[in-house]
């Protein structure tokens, strides 16, 4: 390109007399094919006219240099790599290298130029941030240059990154910036940061606004923190710190898993000391690390706190809802204590120090709800060697989920010969590992779990020491499984010793052993410097002929026990107005007479539940979900051939005359647990079966939309004689509606008054005598029901209008 020279006019404006601003000169271009070493570029230059020098450090792909000026003296060749088009379509901001700078021109401080290119206009950039400062108050450009295009006429075009705002006169601080940030699918994207601190509290808070480039409602949040410093709020039990909020508008927050928790940028912002500077660091981590992305139609709140619990732990926690294409709430938070606690202005060796990371979270797309805790990295206790690990998880399923009913709860993890269903959470081992030095190791674990089908829970240990040529190993551990109905439960246990000199053999003692049950059986050996001794006990394998009785399985496993009332259970799930009478019976509830229900008239289901799976169901004699298998109680199986049943559900419903009505009618099939409903064959890997129905969702029949009735001359005119309708529109009136006080009390006490439903029955009558299709032969509510919970059919109180 030849010598193209540029300045900086704003900035030069600024700079006295005589003395040499900021620019650019000598700017080349070019494309390399492969990345090249110093000999190689000095054998290119040698072939290049005029003596040209290329920079050193080129990477395969297209590249940019230039010299650049910061006053008298101020020269630095930089030169830009900008790799094949990908990268370039992929970078996050046009390439750019920096120079640290830091000079003081006049009044002008410069903090750093920058080389850049940007291939939407195929420019070169000259950057610069700069800040001019005066009285304490600081005004800063971050970016600021121009854009020099390759292409002749090299017309330059201003650029701006953005700008920063600072005061700094005690006892206030205030501090602000404001950068354009390269959002995909967006025309403009600005991200921001404030700072206002005093000696007593600081607010810092980050944001984000951003204009879709196909138009729409724009995308933005805020996050902001307030630090109460010394004047913490609470009893010494719980004294709050820091307390933090914020909101998203077509935003959308990616939640942490518990391996992220203790990096997500708004719980780290909690932290005491945060790990970040500022919250403008904060803003890069959570646009670039996609924490939060713009999504349409969504929209969370957030909010936080970091307390002092017992002057000893210290907790910083957010918590988080989302809504929009699914409801999302969680919960997101670290504990973590020193021993003793560290003071300031004084070294005291810390004993332990232990950090918990903890997540709870439920997703309405996967019906869940996730539990999860982990010991931080770093974690140690009695010696910075003795490390801490391990985990736990609960896991949930809803009705609406994948597998509706199942549960875990785990605290290290399973028994080895547990085999977890893929959705089942991997806690790791909740174990301590301690290398004391001079080659003695010490390592321990232990777990326990429990599931709808079996309780487990084990410990191991072991000491590994190096005494000159002597060498010690030591080994315990107990593994217990206990599965249930039929109660079953198998035991494994062992120890171990080996030493041995140098170069002697190897002295070895060991025992180990198995237990099981009912009926109780067992095998242990004892082993001697390879001599073994078996000994076997009580019966030799398991018993797979116990099984329940149907007496026995109904009182252990269904709801309700012996009289089994809860095995089926109704329930109104939309539309159900709140108010006195209009709840169902509690489950299980004695019910004398039939039970009322209050709904409203928008929309109306309810649900038939069985703790019994259907084979089929039939609404109204109609079979609406066919048989697709038979019915298995696995529990009341022995070792034969595993006896099927057929499990119909039958639902009727009738109207007012006792006669059928057709409602709109769906199956609800959630897979079932094997260990219940499958046979001994059934071992499915997530430990459920599909192909049965635990319930049916019901609803009305869809509104006829019957054709339009005129209504005659003279039946108007009969009906206007009988309702007193006046002959004449009378004269138009202002209308100015009021709330008034009492008006659901006047509407309770009149609509069933004899007056109005003398007027009712008429204006029906006359209605009725026109022979509109699907018009009810005669009311099916005297409104008595509507006047007992009229504040729970309306929204609001009616205004009222008086003339």
């Amino acid at each position: 390109m030849g010598d193209l020279n540029f300045s900086l006019p704003l900035i030069d404006s600024l700079v006295p007399s005589g003395d040499v601003g900021i620019g650019l000169q000598k700017v080349a271009a070019g494309y390399v094919s492969q990345a090249l070493n110093l000999d190689q570029l000095k054998k290119i230059e040698g072939l290049l006219p005029g003596k040209q020098q290329l920079p050193p450090g080129l990477q395969e792909g297209g590249f940019v240099s230039a010299q650049l000026l910061a006053g008298a003296g101020g020269m630095q060749e930089l030169a830009v790599s900008l790799g094949g088009k990908k990268a370039l379509a992929a970078a996050a901001s046009p390439p750019a290298v920096w120079w640290d700078v830091r000079r003081v021109l006049g009044p002008v401080h410069v903090e750093r130029l920058g080389l850049g290119y940007d291939p939407e206009s195929k420019s070169v950039l000259l950057l610069a941030d700069v800040a001019v400062e005066a009285g304490g108050l600081r005004l800063g450009a971050k970016g600021l240059g121009v854009g020099v295009p390759i292409a002749a006429p090299h017309v330059p075009v201003f650029h701006l990154d953005g700008v920063s705002l600072g005061y700094d006169r005690p006892p206030v601080t205030i501090a602000g910036e404001l950068l354009r940030q390269k959002v995909d699918h967006y025309s403009l994207a600005v991200g921001g940061m404030a700072v206002v601190g005093t000696p007593a509290v600081s607010v810092t808070a980050a944001g984000f606004y951003g204009q879709p480039t196909q138009g729409g409602d724009p995308s933005l949040f805020l996050f902001g923190v307030l630090d109460l410093g010394e004047k913490a709020l609470g009893p010494p039990m719980f004294r709050v710190q820091k307390l933090a909020a914020g909101f998203g508008y077509h935003t959308k927050v990616r939640t942490p898993s518990i391996q992220e928790v203790g990096d997500f940028p708004l719980r780290e912002r909690l932290d005491k000391p945060p790990k970040h500077d500022t919250p403008l660091t904060v803003l890069e981590d959570l646009l670039n690390k996609k924490w939060v992305a713009p999504a349409s139609d969504e929209v969370w709140l957030a909010a936080g706190l970091t307390a002092l619990v017992y002057e000893l732990v210290d907790v910083s926690a957010v918590a988080i809802v989302q809504f929009g294409g699914e409801f999302v709430a969680g919960l997101y938070g670290r504990a973590q204590a020193q021993f003793p606690k560290a003071m300031q202005h004084v070294e005291t060796p810390a004993w332990a120090w232990v950090a918990l990371d903890v997540r709870a979270e439920y997703r309405s797309s996967t019906d869940a709800l996730e539990i999860d805790a982990a010991l931080a990295d770093g974690s140690f206790v009695v010696d910075h060697a003795c490390r801490l690990t391990g985990g736990a998880a609960v896991r949930l399923w809803f009705g609406s989920s994948a597998h509706p009913g199942d549960f875990v709860v785990t605290v290290g993890g399973y028994h080895p010969r547990f085999h977890a269903p893929p959705h089942y959470p991997r806690p790791a081992r909740l174990g301590l590992q301690w290398h004391l030095g001079g080659g003695i190791y010490i390592e321990g674990g232990c777990y326990a779990a429990l599931t709808p089908r079996a309780f487990m829970a084990g410990v191991k240990a072991s000491l590994h020491g190096e005494f000159g040529p002597a060498v010690v190993d030591a080994e315990v551990y107990a593994d217990a499984l206990i599965e249930w109905d039929p109660l079953y439960f198998d035991v494994d246990w062992g120890g171990s010793l080996r030493a041995r000199v140098k170069p002697f053999p190897a002295i070895e003692l060991s025992a180990d052993g198995r237990v099981w049950g009912p009926p109780v059986g067992g095998h242990a050996r004892v082993n001697v410097c390879g001599f073994h001794v078996d000994v076997d006990f009580g019966h030799s394998h398991r018993d797979t002929d116990q099984a329940l009785t149907g007496a026995q399985f109904r009182e252990r496993l269904l709801p309700g026990g012996k009289d089994g009332r809860e095995v089926v259970h109704v329930a109104v799930t939309e539309g159900l107005v709140a108010g006195a009478g209009s709840e169902p019976p509690p489950q299980g509830a004695a019910q004398k007479e039939p039970q009322k229900w209050t709904v409203g008239v928008k929309a109306f289901e309810f649900k038939v539940n069985s703790a019994v799976p259907a084979t089929e169901i039939h609404l109204n004699g109609t079979q609406v979900q066919r048989k697709s298998r038979d019915l298995h109680i696995r529990p009341m199986q022995d070792s034969k051939t595993p006896q099927a049943y057929d499990s119909p559900l039958h639902v009727t419903i009738t109207g007012p005359d006792n006669t059928p009505v057709a409602w709109r009618t769906q199956a609800l099939c959630p897979d079932v647990p094997a260990a219940l409903w499958g046979t001994r064959a059934d071992s499915p890997e997530d430990g459920l079966l599909k192909g049965y129905a635990t319930g049916v969702s019901v609803r009305p029949p869809a509104p006829a939309f019957v054709a339009r009735a005129h209504l005659s001359d003279d039946a108007w005119n009969r009906l206007a004689f009988k309702l007193a309708i006046p002959p004449e529109q009378p004269p138009p009136v202002e209308f100015s509606p009021a709330k008034a006080d009492g008006v659901l009390d006047r509407i309770k006490q009149q609509i069933t008054s004899p007056s109005v439903v003398r007027s009712r029955d008429a204006l029906l009558a006359e209605i009725k005598g026109l022979a509109i299709p699907g018009f009810p032969a005669t009311p099916q509510d005297d409104l008595s029901t509507f006047a007992a919970h009229v504040s729970d059919y309306l929204d609001a109180s009616p205004c009222v209008w008086a003339p």
